[in-house]
């Protein structure tokens, strides 16, 4: 099965809130997009336009995960007329990283996770009301983190627009990629209702990589060479050395009355973890946009 493969990039015109786990009254938010949220984003964006009566969630939701894959989406800037992308990793003396590509080298152009955040994070405060008084209930004072519609930057005072950057692979006997292809505004993430996550496109481009990795576009599911893991990947037996962090994920299908589950049972490399430089393993992008290690598929660097 042979596929296509489109390279996108989105423009916020609204902060951008994507959840992790919470530190005290501090709602954090991650510096990427998994595929997860693009996945729901696109399929209640299909189902409402393709219905005019109930949505069908379920069944457009099931194609688009049969018949293509994404992988996350990363934040890019604006500079000499094209969108470069700052994309994680992780330096065994220095920890979590972002490098911009497009610039040589990861070394030439790096900042921890740290500095990183300062640049492109910004905190909304935000209280609940109590409907019966019209004051502030007690203990809900919080703020939250949002991907700002600018970045921060420090040295120049400049103003630049924040963008996302990503792929998507679409089976190339389905016509699912002219429907998706037509969608120009997405409401992406968490608290959509209050205004945030909107974005709209600005390119939309054939591609024959993944972020300068080889891609494999003649395979059942598509796969990707490369040292630096940018997604989260399933942790493996026997497999190539990874250095990087590990995070437990946990999830539910709203069509289902199971609860929250993790989605595998060992927590699972962050994106920005690497393997060892003695070969390049390849990786399989799932319907949900994790990695997972296609064994014994690794070559010479």
């Amino acid at each position: 099965m042979n596929w296509l493969l489109h390279r996108w990039v989105w423009q916020l015109d609204a902060p951008l809130f994507i959840g992790m786990p919470p530190a005290g009254t501090l709602n954090r938010c991650r510096l990427y997009v998994p595929a997860r949220a693009i996945w729901a984003a696109i399929t209640a964006h299909l189902a409402r336009d393709r219905s005019r009566n109930f949505p069908d969630y379920d069944n457009t939701g099931r194609q688009i995960g049969e018949k293509t894959r994404f992988t996350y989406l990363f934040p890019a800037e604006h500079l000499g007329g094209q969108w470069l992308t700052w994309l994680p990793i992780f330096e065994p003396e220095k920890g979590p990283s972002w490098y911009r590509e497009g610039n040589g080298t990861p070394q030439k152009t790096v900042l921890s996770a740290r500095a990183f955040r300062h640049r492109l994070v910004e905190t909304r405060p935000g209280t609940a009301i109590e409907a019966s008084s019209h004051s502030v209930a007690d203990a809900t004072l919080r703020e939250t983190e949002c991907i700002s519609m600018h970045w921060r930057m420090e040295d120049s005072g400049e103003t630049r627009r924040v963008g996302l950057v990503g792929y998507a692979f679409f089976r190339d006997d389905d016509k699912i990629a002219d429907e998706i292809s037509k969608i120009t505004s997405l409401s992406l993430g968490g608290d959509t209702r209050y205004g945030l996550g909107r974005i709209h496109r600005t390119g939309w481009t054939y591609a024959y990589d993944v972020f300068g990795a080889h891609a494999n576009l003649y395979t059942d599911t598509p796969c990707v060479r490369s040292h630096t893991i940018l997604a989260h990947a399933f942790q493996h037996d026997g497999g190539p050395k990874i250095a990087g962090n590990l995070e437990r994920l946990v999830g539910w299908d709203s069509t289902g009355d199971s609860g929250p589950n993790a989605f595998d049972d060992r927590p699972m490399w962050a994106p920005g973890s690497t393997t060892a430089r003695d070969s390049i393993p390849q990786w399989e992008i799932t319907r949900s946009g994790y990695w997972r290690l296609k064994t014994g598929e690794m070559i010479a660097p």
